[in-house]
């Protein structure tokens, strides 16, 4: 089984990077020669200066926010959900395999919801209320895990609640992630101007993860250091999880004005394909 999953996995891959050469290299090649001069400037300059260039556009402040918001609290809660799991099943047998299982409802999950519901809300829904699709999904899930060590009789009731809750959120945030919060924040890239998209992407897409990351791990010692354990801390952890994704909401809707008005600059501004058709026709007539 495992062999016919490697072949697939690696023709699936081959298929999608051929697509994208072609992609490339017959309708984007001009846009990416553009590109990669910009780079090429940008990448003379110091990362500071970038840094500062890229925190001076007030476009990508809502998507810097908004990823390290989102890997500060995936991160913060896979631990306390890892730890959780591991109490209920010791054996790294059967933890591997209940991991499995999981992994395979998200795949299923997120197939099915990026091609029957996810293209139509993006499609008719503004902007703001496709990015912020995650946080009002997993919300709920924090909520009741917060209620949960009141619900139960036995501390096996309280563990299986919080283990399977727990499932319910890794799999509905892995399953928004692939299909809302990747894809809004490529929308809000599409219609950057070219330079702050140059300058941003590198700080959004490598800068921001980390520093997510990054914050978790020290915000985790502030719990270990004044609770002892995570089972004491998870409470807390929670409430601050639900805080910071009702940032990333405020975000979101804070961020859809900047990205329609360089939706409407870039429709205003002349498709570069046809004006270096045009240009070449000139020359012709020439």
């Amino acid at each position: 089984m495992l062999n016919y999953t490697g072949v697939f996995v690696v023709i699936t891959g081959v298929l999608v990077a051929s697509i994208y050469f072609l992609l490339y290299r017959y309708c984007f090649q001009e846009q990416g020669a553009k590109e990669n001069i910009l780079k090429d400037k940008v990448s003379k300059t110091g990362f500071l200066k970038q840094l500062k260039q890229a925190f001076s556009t007030r476009d990508l402040w809502p998507l810097m926010w908004m990823t390290s918001a989102y890997f500060f609290t995936t991160s913060l809660m896979e631990v306390f959900w890892y730890d959780q799991l591991h109490v209920l099943y010791p054996d790294p047998v059967a933890f591997n395999m209940y991991l499995n299982k999981v992994t395979i409802y998200i795949g299923i999950c997120a197939s099915l919801l990026s091609l029957f519901g996810a293209s139509q809300i993006i499609k008719y829904f503004p902007w703001g209320v496709v990015s912020s699709v995650p946080p009002f999904l997993l919300l709920p899930c924090g909520v009741l895990l917060y209620f949960f060590p009141t619900i139960g009789s036995s501390d096996s009731t309280f563990l299986l609640c919080i283990v399977d809750f727990g499932a319910i959120y890794y799999s509905l945030n892995r399953i928004c992630k692939y299909t809302f919060f990747d894809v809004s924040k490529e929308i809000a890239f599409t219609y950057l101007p070219l330079q702050s998209k140059v300058h941003g992407k590198p700080i959004v897409e490598s800068l921001c993860p980390k520093l997510g990351k990054s914050s978790e791990g020290i915000y985790l010692q502030l719990l270990l250091g004044s609770f002892q354990t995570l089972s004491k801390a998870l409470p807390v952890a929670i409430i601050s999880i639900s805080l910071v994704k009702i940032s990333w909401i405020w975000a979101a809707f804070y961020g859809q004005k900047y990205v329609y008005e360089n939706k409407q600059l870039a429709a205003a501004l002349p498709d570069p394909a046809t004006q270096s058709n045009s240009i070449g026709l000139q020359k012709m007539d020439d």
